[in-house]
């Protein structure tokens, strides 16, 4: 069961992720119309992904959720309360953290103290210290997050160097006229061919599962 969207958590803020920037650059001006360019589509027109389950999702698909984790993200998983309103109230805002206005603040404040955090923490995303007034990812941040942030292009960038390498060798070891002695003739284009296929095959299942 998803949460109503209602007026106090409306934004038009889409999927995607701010970028990672100096504390400084965080404030500057114009970097929530650079979050809004990246974050795009409303939230009300985004399909679930079917790779999600429905509490995943259902985290997900909250602008301020998600804006949370990503602050949470950027400050290496633990920032203080305080902070976390700024900077989600400001990307909300399209304006820096010092021009955010006090109304604003508190809508937010309110907002994620009363309805989000919980909503989290009955997740086992995020903890909340009272005392210390800081937020931390708990346990289960990683089943959130991976969707957030995910490590996918980077891993299939190495197969794939790993794949012309192979290709590499062969080219050299034809040069060198070592080939025949270790396959038979047209046998490495038809290796680096299976491989390449298979290898695409493979990819397209990751990114679809």
């Amino acid at each position: 069961m998803t949460d109503a969207p209602d007026e106090a958590d409306s934004s038009d803020r889409g999927e995607g992720r701010p970028p990672r920037r100096s504390e400084s650059e965080l404030t500057r001006r114009g970097e929530g119309r650079l979050a809004h360019r990246l974050l795009g589509t409303r939230t009300d027109s985004v399909e679930p992904p079917a790779m999600l389950d429905g509490d995943v999702y259902g985290l997900l698909e909250n602008p301020r959720r998600r804006y949370l984790l990503y602050c949470l993200d950027y400050h290496d998983g633990e920032v203080s309360l305080s902070r976390a309103v700024d900077v989600v109230t400001a990307w909300e805002k399209d304006c820096p953290v010092e021009e955010i206005r006090s109304t604003d603040r508190r809508c937010v404040y309110s907002a994620l103290r009363r309805r989000h955090i919980p909503r989290l923490e009955t997740k086992n995303v995020v903890a909340f210290d009272e005392d210390a007034g800081t937020l931390s990812f708990d346990l289960d941040a990683e089943k959130a997050t991976r969707w957030l942030f995910p490590d996918t292009v980077d891993r299939w960038s190495k197969y794939y160097l790993g794949l012309a390498a192979v290709g590499g060798f062969f080219v050299l070891a034809d040069f060198l006229a070592e080939l025949p002695e270790l396959l038979p003739e047209g046998g490495e284009h038809a290796l680096v061919a299976v491989l390449f296929l298979g290898l695409t095959v493979i990819a397209v299942y990751d990114h679809w599962r």
